[in-house]
């Protein structure tokens, strides 16, 4: 990541919706997993002792992926932060817990006395939708926004009302029948699709990122495209 990075049109819309479940579309470096992250720090560091789960079905992509992300970001902005590695588990001086887990049918019995201010679930179409309402439910932490001297209550109080006890899932263009029904065209305003646009994450990335993939146009289709279907 550069030193003192410009988030995207779709990173910005990320941490500004007000949306209780809010859904990433988007394809490979598009800027999601770094959106994503970054709001992760701003709601870690709003309020103390909160507990943010970051999971996914497989989980060494968290290892491989999320978590460096993670630190990538802490340490751009130079805040200071704790990792137990063999826990896999970042803690913050406030004394909020940032998690990694896997999010399986197998694993979630180790989850379901958890209380969470903030879920994420990357690749939401690896699990059931059963899996995801009961990750739902684990909803249950209410954090205090605590503010300092030099903070602005009104915008305070904005970010605190959309950052508190909510959920970020992601994934490709090609969803299953039931993302697509909750968040292609919702009539629920507690669910919001965020769009992104891999132009607009060029700057971030090497020249020739994307012929070095050497994906074939099914594959493109699929993971380079950030909008339904793939269109």
């Amino acid at each position: 990541m550069k030193d003192n990075f410009i988030l995207t049109p779709a990173q910005r819309a990320l941490v500004l919706s007000q949306a209780k479940y809010r859904h990433v579309i988007g394809g490979i470096g598009s800027g999601k997993t770094t959106g994503i992250m970054y709001l992760v720090v701003m709601v870690a560091q709003m309020f103390n002792n909160n507990c943010i789960l970051i999971g996914r079905h497989h989980f060494g992509s968290l290892r491989d992926c999320q978590l460096p992300a993670l630190q990538d970001i802490l340490e751009t902005l130079g805040i200071a932060y704790k990792l137990r590695r063999a826990d896999m588990q970042i803690e913050l001086s406030n004394g909020t817990k940032i998690l990694f887990r896997p999010i399986t049918k197998e694993q979630y019995p180790r989850l379901r006395s958890l209380a969470l201010g903030m879920l994420v679930i990357e690749e939401l179409d690896e699990i059931p939708q059963s899996l995801f309402e009961a990750m739902q439910k684990r909803l249950l932490y209410i954090p205090v926004l605590e503010l300092d001297d030099n903070a602005d209550p009104d915008l305070a109080m904005i970010f605190s009302r959309s950052w508190k006890r909510f959920s970020v899932t992601s994934g490709h263009g090609l969803p299953p029948q039931w993302i697509r029904d909750l968040w292609q065209h919702p009539t629920d305003p507690n669910y919001e699709a965020i769009h992104f646009d891999i132009g607009d994450n060029r700057h971030n990335l090497p020249k020739d990122y994307y012929e070095d993939l050497g994906l074939s146009d099914e594959l493109k289709t699929k993971f380079l495209a950030g909008s339904w279907g793939g269109k």
